[in-house]
């Protein structure tokens, strides 16, 4: 049985692998099959997501709970910069977590600054578009401005995620036991925890755990390491076996416009002192 909350027994402390948080429900892409939603994903919080989330890792800290991944995402984290930098400077006020990581469509570099590089550990580009000179120009641009940042690139089919289709109890208790998400894709939304982001995404509040200075360890112990399946667990349309298909595809051309105006941006800013 996978358990999203772990005990380290050579650290003495528990903690959750990944645990992502969405700071904006806005993207600049409008990708098929969007596991997030865009450009229909729900708002990720209730009035302030930098707060709410600093709230919430701070109240799994103080219950001696950490974070060996934290990824930051959207929508598109990198589509305001001055939200991106604000929530990396308050998350590093709580800092329970091993890595700090931003995961980009890489499509909009000007939307990191010097002072969100200098805060983060990894910064991960997840690959929709084929363009080996902007990729390389990535490289080139963090090695100059942020040396300190290691640089990802994630290369991966999409699972199917819409539809209307129901699997049976003894179905869903097998893909809950077995699910690649409960295990990677911990997330934080509207001041609750849930164990995958597909729940938080299609907004099934009630199956999350409500984030509040009352919880205790055994709390979230028991929530994130539930034998049961969860209700939306039977709507779970990626671990029904559909296939894959290829990420990012678009309705229209504009990824190479995009493409193009974040080449002529890292060419044009490299020699810069800033970022």
């Amino acid at each position: 049985m996978i358990k999203g909350l772990i005990y380290d027994n050579e650290k003495e402390k528990y903690y959750i692998r990944d645990l992502e948080v969405s700071i904006t429900n806005l993207c600049n892409l409008v990708c098929d099959q969007c596991g997030f939603f865009v450009p229909n994903q729900i708002i990720p919080y209730s009035e302030d997501p930098i707060k709410e989330i600093t709230e919430g890792i701070g109240i799994l800290k103080d219950l001696g709970i950490y974070i060996h991944r934290f990824p930051v995402l959207g929508g598109e984290p990198t589509i305001d910069k001055k939200l991106l930098e604000r929530a990396v400077k308050s998350f590093r006020t709580v800092n329970n977590f091993d890595i700090l990581e931003i995961v980009t469509n890489g499509l909009i570099p000007q939307g990191l600054t010097l002072n969100s590089l200098k805060l983060i550990d990894e910064l991960t580009i997840s690959l929709y578009f084929e363009s080996d000179e902007l990729i390389s120009l990535w490289k080139e641009w963090l090695k100059k401005k942020a040396p300190n940042v290691k640089f990802n690139i994630r290369i991966h089919n999409w699972d199917y995620q819409h539809g209307d289709y129901i699997v049976s109890d003894l179905k869903a208790q097998e893909m809950y036991e077995n699910c690649w998400y409960r295990k990677h894709c911990t997330t934080i939304e509207r001041k609750r925890i849930f164990i995958c982001s597909r729940i938080a995404k299609c907004g099934d509040d009630k199956e999350g755990l409500y984030l509040n200075n009352t919880l205790t360890l055994e709390d979230i112990q028991d929530f994130l390491n539930s034998e049961i399946y969860f209700p939306s667990c039977k709507r779970c349309i990626p671990l029904m076996g559909f296939g894959k298909i290829r990420p990012g595809m678009q309705p229209n051309n504009g990824l190479f416009l995009l493409i193009d105006k974040a080449i002529k941006y890292l060419k044009e800013n490299l020699n810069k002192d800033g970022a």
